[in-house]
């Protein structure tokens, strides 16, 4: 029977800016990059909905714009849950990596502590393409806004790949290592091409 693992209720989503990195900085810290990753994502997506209610307020009938806002804002949402989340994924693989048990058993906790920085990288996708689709008439006034979000998207997933590059030097087993990588590296790339679109449609707004 598999153990269970008792995880103290310390829930980083509730915490404010200096709450939340002066526990980021302790040692003892049970957060990782998964959840600076999740944090970031969570920017990404608040700088977002604020491009996206820019444009709103000047069509509020729009019922395309309208959907916009809701869906990013159940992203921000999803994020800033991903962000306890995380560390509940990868406490199987801290607690047989304290434990110094067999290969064969952490090689078996790695996939699980990759699955929320996955789910990420995964948002941000859906997220640059919001971004795309307001930057065809982002207004003046919200184009900073959509610019940061891209930003901080694209750093939430460069936060990811730093992850699965440790997974991978973790693990003996080699497919998982080389997929594990390869799909970042061409998901990285598909956010890279959709991220310069984005900049350069808007680089004369703000």
């Amino acid at each position: 029977m598999a153990e269970k693992i008792i995880l103290k209720a310390e829930r980083y989503k509730n915490y404010n800016m200096d709450e939340l990195t002066s526990k980021l900085s302790e040692i003892s810290s049970k957060a990782e990059a998964g959840t600076v990753a999740a944090a970031s994502a969570a920017l990404a997506c608040a700088m977002a909905l604020k491009a996206a209610n820019t444009l709103q307020a000047s069509e509020p009938e729009n019922e395309r714009l309208k959907y916009i806002v809701r869906n990013i804002d159940k992203l921000r949402t999803y994020m800033s849950a991903l962000m306890d989340q995380d560390i509940r994924c990868r406490a199987p693989m801290n607690k047989a990596i304290k434990e110094n048990r067999p290969q064969e058993e952490l090689d078996a906790c790695l996939h699980p502590a990759s699955e929320i920085t996955e789910e990420i990288i995964g948002m941000m996708v859906v997220l640059m393409d919001f971004l795309d689709e307001m930057s065809e008439k982002v207004l003046s006034s919200g184009a900073v806004a959509l610019k940061s979000s891209a930003e901080a998207a694209m750093s939430a997933t460069k936060i990811c790949g730093l992850w699965f590059d440790y997974l991978a030097v973790l693990s003996t087993d080699e497919t998982f290592s080389f997929v594990l990588r390869r799909e970042y590296e061409l998901t990285y790339k598909q956010l890279e091409e959709k991220y310069d679109a984005v900049v350069e449609k808007v680089k004369n707004n703000g």
